[in-house]
């Protein structure tokens, strides 16, 4: 050993072995766990993960609400129907006043659950558009793909 010049020994290695790879496979070596790793492993980056955890529960009262009061699964009415009848109850009592309290319930209690809703949404969109450039994000848009294919094969009228 040597002592360098702050008082610290430092540990000698041949040149020869500084080189030396510990490699046992070949280069050419299929390594499963790498690959499951890199493309089929289920990964999303913190920024999507962020508005995802933020999105999938409102999502999911949304739907679940939907099939209570209209037995069915629809992402048309989430996403559009829902929102125009929500529309049309606010124009309807700006037009001609509130004709119960429920209205007024109902104009509160949706509007700030289509508020949160498409914020939620939208930030998804942008985190995804302004990833795009990393390869997590392509893995999850395809991972996404394949979900939302397979859950309209089980449901086709969700649509």
């Amino acid at each position: 050993m040597a002592k360098d010049y702050d008082g610290y020994y430092e540990m000698y290695i041949p040149e020869s072995e500084k080189h030396h790879s510990h490699h046992h496979f070949s280069t050419y070596h299929f390594n499963i766990k790498k690959f499951l790793k890199n493309y089929v492993y289920f990964r999303i980056q913190e920024d999507i993960k962020d508005a995802l955890t933020q999105f999938l529960p409102i999502f999911i009262i949304g739907l679940v609400l939907n099939y209570v009061y209209y037995q069915t699964f629809s992402l048309n009415y989430l996403f559009i129907g829902g929102l125009n009848q929500w529309f049309s109850i606010l124009m309807y009592t700006l037009n001609y006043g509130l004709r119960g309290g429920y209205d007024l319930f109902y104009l509160i209690i949706n509007g700030v659950f289509y508020f949160y809703f498409y914020y939620s949404f939208i930030r998804i969109i942008k985190n995804i558009l302004t990833n795009l450039d990393d390869k997590d994000t392509w893995i999850t848009l395809g991972w996404f793909t394949l979900i939302f294919f397979i859950i309209i094969s089980i449901f086709p009228k969700i649509i």
